[in-house]
């Protein structure tokens, strides 16, 4: 659909259209099913980053882009195409301009406060004045987060660069306080001493292990962490 409309201010002529476009998918490599070229929006500089042969990738859940929502300046797009690299901690996002041209641009972090893609939520914190995207999952009283990134090395037999897969790392955050933890110990131990042991049986009976479980089985763990506290 395309809109001009024109009128006369001033002894000027004045001109504005409003551009929009209908996609009937949701991921890949087609547009968002709806998307009004809003300057806020699309405030940003064109992704480029490449390392040609590099094996792997740099994004946290694979090359197509996922249908998601983002925040800035307290308004929320929904329906957007995003995709989140965790290597260069940037969050993407494509659209089709007024010309009928597909791009994908990075999304400035100035006023990007919260996204999602898929059923993953993100915040965009500033912790010691650095920004940081942090992957949160809520329940009463308990707020895990994780913060996702991704290694490049050089591998010496092929001399060809690889991506890692993904790596993350957690927090909770309890009562406003702030707990690292780097496995099962040390994130049951942020519940105090009794309930640290009930927390660990529950893990081991579970077989869940925190930084590598599903996120179902983390808001199983959670809500079994909210009965002991």
């Amino acid at each position: 659909m395309l809109i001009f409309t024109i009128f006369h201010k001033s002894n000027y002529w004045v001109f504005f259209f409003l551009v929009s476009f209908f996609s009937t998918n949701n991921r890949g490599t087609n547009p968002p099913v709806l998307q009004i070229l809003d300057p806020t929006l699309i405030n940003g500089k064109q992704y480029t980053y490449q390392i040609a042969n590099a094996k792997g990738h740099q994004f946290l859940l694979g090359n197509d882009f996922e249908q998601g929502t983002l925040t800035i300046k307290e308004t929320t797009y929904t329906n957007q195409l995003l995709k989140y690299d965790i290597y260069n901690q940037v969050l993407l996002l494509k659209f089709t301009n007024q010309f009928g041209s597909e791009k994908v641009i990075m999304v400035s972090d100035a006023w990007l406060t919260r996204f999602t893609i898929g059923d993953m939520i993100f915040n965009v914190e500033t912790r010691n004045g650095v920004k940081s995207i942090v992957q949160i999952i809520d329940s009463t009283n308990i707020t895990l987060c994780y913060e996702w990134k991704k290694n490049l090395k050089l591998d010496p037999s092929s001399g060809i660069y690889r991506f890692s897969n993904p790596i993350r790392e957690g927090f909770v955050i309890l009562n406003g306080e702030r707990f690292e933890f780097k496995g099962n110990r040390s994130f049951a131990k942020v519940f105090g001493k009794e309930q640290s042991k009930l927390v660990r049986q529950f893990l081991r009976k579970q077989r869940i292990k925190i930084n590598k479980a599903s996120e179902p089985k983390l808001r199983d763990v959670l809500k079994y962490c909210n009965t002991v506290i």
